[in-house]
């Protein structure tokens, strides 16, 4: 027979170092998508963005005149979306894991899923996708404890 003493610890421990980690994967996936951070070829003048912030573009919209300020003009509008969607993403992780801690899977597993959706319109991410795998594996596991 288990002792119901040491199965409690050791679910608590194994509960602890799953939320440590999932801590980390979604510390991870914010760090790796905080604006453009993929090379690219924005428009007429094929600006590369990566990297650049909305606030950098916007310098650059002054320093400029003519077609090249009209580029940098909507090169802020772009990263400006940009970092909205990547800080609504990071938003929605970190309240799947509030969620995932009451015991709230669907809510939690729904919150992922818009932040993996967001990045997915980007094509060039994958961080949040890995924290919903890694997710579903936490909830697997926690379901074939319980």
């Amino acid at each position: 027979m288990v002792d119901p003493k040491r199965f409690d610890s050791f679910f608590f421990a194994n509960h602890q170092a799953h939320h440590k980690a999932m801590q980390q994967l979604i510390q991870s996936a914010r760090s790796g998508w905080q604006g453009c951070d993929w090379p690219t070829r924005f428009g007429p003048k094929k600006l590369d963005l990566q990297g650049i912030r909305s606030r950098q573009a916007r310098l650059a919209q002054k320093a400029t005149r003519g077609e090249e300020a009209a580029c940098w003009a909507a090169a802020v509008v772009w990263l400006t979306e940009v970092e909205a969607d990547a800080a609504q993403a990071a938003d929605f992780a970190s309240q799947a894991l509030a969620e995932s801690e009451k015991d709230c899977w669907v809510n939690a597993s729904d919150l992922l899923q818009q932040a993996e959706s967001l990045e997915a319109e980007y094509g060039q991410l994958n961080g949040y996708h890995q924290v919903r795998e890694a997710f579903q594996r936490w909830f697997a596991s926690h379901s074939s404890l319980a």
